[in-house]
């Protein structure tokens, strides 16, 4: 009985004590080697040059390289969790920034997050171009984004889209400014 009980409390410190150790190695000069040794170990596709984590909601990842060979390299990403962090088995995302990034092929096929709830999600300084049309300096903020499908690629949610230049069907849209509620009607 005694054995038992110390194996589950030797359970109980190993559980609270890898997250902790975790967290602890973010906020050190080891924090990229820590994040690039958490994403090889839970498969995550995203290896980052810099890593800056403010404790206990904000993350920041520079420098970011993915496996994937038709995901682009992005300059950065912040990350804002929710203080409830989890809730009815879906993470919440307070605010996701992405910063710096080239779309010169359209756009890549993006990974299933049905799972993770976004209260906002804001793109900043994309160049985006596919065979219909090509945009510089793309500025985008979606508030409580909705995908309805697996295969839908932009989401339904109040949209601010800004852009220095939109070139489509032989015309050139100058500082371009739109702002909508995207719905599914």
């Amino acid at each position: 009985m005694k054995t038992a009980v110390r194996i589950l409390l030797l359970i109980l410190i190993v559980t609270i004590a890898i997250p902790v150790v975790f967290v602890g190695m973010l906020t050190t000069s080891y924090s990229r080697q820590t994040w690039n040794l958490f994403s090889d170990l839970v498969d995550l596709p995203l290896h980052a040059d810099n890593v800056q984590y403010e404790f206990p909601y904000h993350l920041t990842l520079n420098g970011v390289a993915t496996k994937q060979k038709n995901l682009p390299f992005i300059e950065q990403v912040d990350l804002w969790l929710n203080p409830d962090v989890r809730r009815d088995g879906n993470w919440i995302v307070d605010s996701l920034l992405i910063d710096g990034l080239s779309l010169q092929h359209g756009m890549p096929t993006l990974p299933t997050l049905s799972n993770v709830y976004f209260h906002q999600i804001a793109l900043k300084n994309i160049d985006y171009a596919d065979d219909a049309f090509s945009i510089n300096g793309l500025n985008v903020q979606i508030q409580n984004p909705i995908w309805s499908s697996d295969a839908q690629q932009i989401p339904y949610g109040e949209v601010q889209l800004s852009a220095d230049q939109l070139y489509w069907n032989g015309e050139a849209f100058d500082k371009l400014l739109i702002d909508l509620d995207y719905k599914a009607q």
